[in-house]
């Protein structure tokens, strides 16, 4: 009987160390295909926390096709993350499983929630312009790699103001109305951009720079008037809700607290720093 059971304690060991391993494999390997895929599809930000590492040759692209191809991805990424089981990892491996699942929440946040795609015109600034503020933002030198990616990020301008035209089908007013503002003056700052960068390009790149500099400029001028001849009709609603906001911090922040419980901490902060403000006073 000892014997017996000693066999099974081995064979109950074999299968955790054998499975051990696998279970890590699935989530590395998801991990990896992930990060790939999300260096090619991650929106630019003009916030520095998200701002990563882009494949050589990389540009926006933000057409239909593009998009519900991204969908299909991000649903394929997820159902690999929903079948691996964490409970018998270790609490490391655990916690890398939550904060993949975390950013998968948060692509998903990107592309079905806020929709910054369709919604908010400011997110194509940001694909236009903001691409070439990522790259001008390094120090030099100016290599020949990002020279020519200033070239053509400069010559895709036109093409993403096109995609802006054919996706903000639910734009909404108090965001297009900053996109306004932002473009009032675009000419005269992207013309002296183009200006005063082209002597740093490599020389075979300065002749697609400039005369990209134009057919950009005319494009972002058209976005500014097709906005403004739109603003009266959008929605002037910019909430995501409440509900939305609550899957944001369970699932994107991992926040274990409800949005009224913020809110009372946040009340609270705020009392506590006036009140030490007022006994400061006092004593002095």
């Amino acid at each position: 009987m000892k014997h017996g059971w000693r066999t099974v304690a081995i064979i109950l060991l074999a299968s955790i160390v054998a499975a051990s391993p696998a279970a890590a494999d699935s989530l590395d390997d998801l991990a990896r295909d992930f990060w790939r895929w999300r260096a090619v599809r991650q929106p630019l930000s003009h916030d520095d926390i998200p701002r990563i590492e882009r494949p050589a040759g990389w540009m926006p692209d933000w057409s239909r096709a593009t998009v519900e191809g991204s969908r299909k991805d991000l649903e394929a990424f997820e159902a690999r993350w929903k079948a691996i089981n964490p409970a018998a990892s270790p609490v490391s491996r655990q916690v890398d499983y939550r904060l993949i699942g975390s950013a998968l929440a948060r692509a998903r946040w990107e592309l079905d929630i806020t929709r910054g795609w369709r919604r908010n015109p400011n997110f194509y600034i940001q694909q236009t312009i903001g691409g070439l503020f990522d790259l001008l933002l390094q120090p030099p030198p100016f290599d020949q790699t990002r020279s020519a990616a200033l070239a053509v990020r400069m010559a895709n301008i036109p093409r993403i103001v096109q995609q802006a035209q054919e996706n903000l089908d639910e734009a909404v007013r108090p965001f297009a109305t900053l996109a306004v503002a932002e473009l009032a003056n675009v000419r005269e700052r992207l013309a002296t951009v183009s200006r005063e960068a082209a002597p740093l390009l490599a020389q075979p790149d300065r002749a697609q720079w400039s005369s990209a500099t134009e057919p950009a400029i005319a494009a972002l001028e058209s976005l500014r008037e097709w906005l403004k001849g739109r603003l009266t009709s959008m929605s002037p609603d910019t909430a995501v809700g409440r509900e939305n906001y609550l899957c944001f911090l369970t699932h994107v922040a991992l926040v274990p607290f409800t949005p009224e419980e913020l809110l009372a901490m946040g009340r609270q902060e705020w009392e506590r720093a006036v009140a030490f403000e007022s006994y400061e006073i006092q004593r002095n």
